[in-house]
């Protein structure tokens, strides 16, 4: 058998783990539960695409224990408003996209390995927003409208 692309030892013990950096990701579920401390949280379960176009799964949870962390989602997915009024619904979650930081968290039990978590969420610039928008509509299925309305003729 021929290898093309034999790994290195680092990217052996790294696995299929996403380097550090910033990625696209979409909200592929969201569950309203309760942290270990009994404190009310949002788990996610985020698409997150990496330099190569590959999907991955990754978890991340909003509590009020990390209170930047919900609000720079709120921002970045276009729920700001929803967290000003103070309440902010798994549902609410469901299909927002946007742009986070992932970073590989080492295991502090050696039975388990290394694994991909979300550092934060990046605020969108203008070009940004209608990205979101667009992957919203796709992953919801509804039509995306190319035409710029904005054109006088």
């Amino acid at each position: 058998m021929r290898i093309n692309k034999p790994l290195s030892r680092e990217e052996m013990e790294r696995g299929d783990l996403i380097p550090d950096g910033n990625y696209d990701f979409m909200v592929a579920d969201a569950a309203e539960t309760y942290s270990k401390a009994g404190s009310e949280m949002i788990k996610l379960t985020l698409k997150v695409w990496d330099k190569d176009g590959r999907e991955r799964t990754i978890f991340d949870y909003l509590l009020d224990a990390l209170p930047y962390k919900i609000a720079h989602f709120a921002e970045a997915t276009g729920l700001f408003d929803k967290y000003q009024e103070g309440v902010l619904s798994a549902d609410d979650c469901i299909g927002k996209s946007g742009e986070c930081k992932i970073y590989i968290q080492k295991s502090k039990d050696p039975q388990y390995g290394d694994k991909n978590s979300v550092g934060d969420y990046l605020l969108p610039d203008d070009a940004q927003v209608a990205k979101q928008e667009r992957k919203a509509a796709e992953a919801k299925g509804q039509p995306v409208d190319d035409l710029n309305d904005d054109l006088p003729f």
